[in-house]
């Protein structure tokens, strides 16, 4: 015997009515989490992003403070380089201009022979 699909009774008028109330009020419902889900996810995704300025941001500062702290070191080097090089004979170091003000704000060129 073969089974025959069972299709449900009509349903009243009132069922009917208030059974499209489920589904708007259903809709109504989602549409509202959806929107308060978005709300909060780029609530969320502006945090996160201002938190990764302001990591990269410290990383930029930290970085920079270590090169200012490394600078007169660096700079040390460089002027032995010269000295060395106009000691032994490789280069001759002229100084240019006064710069003014006595803070001797002249140029050092040198010429590397």
């Amino acid at each position: 015997m073969g089974r025959h699909p069972v299709t449900p009774p009509p349903l009243s008028p009132s069922v009917s009515r208030n059974h499209s109330h489920f589904f708007l009020f259903r809709r109504y419902v989602t549409t509202r989490a959806q929107s308060q889900i978005h709300a909060s996810f780029a609530s969320m995704s502006a945090q996160r992003r201002a938190s990764q300025r302001s990591v990269s941001q410290r990383d930029v500062d930290e970085d920079w403070r270590r090169c200012v702290q490394r600078y007169p070191e660096v700079l040390e080097g460089y002027y032995r380089q010269v000295e060395d090089a106009v000691r032994s004979g490789r280069g001759v170091a002229e100084i240019m201009g006064g710069g003014g003000g006595g803070h001797g704000g002249g140029r050092m060129r040198v010429v590397y022979e």
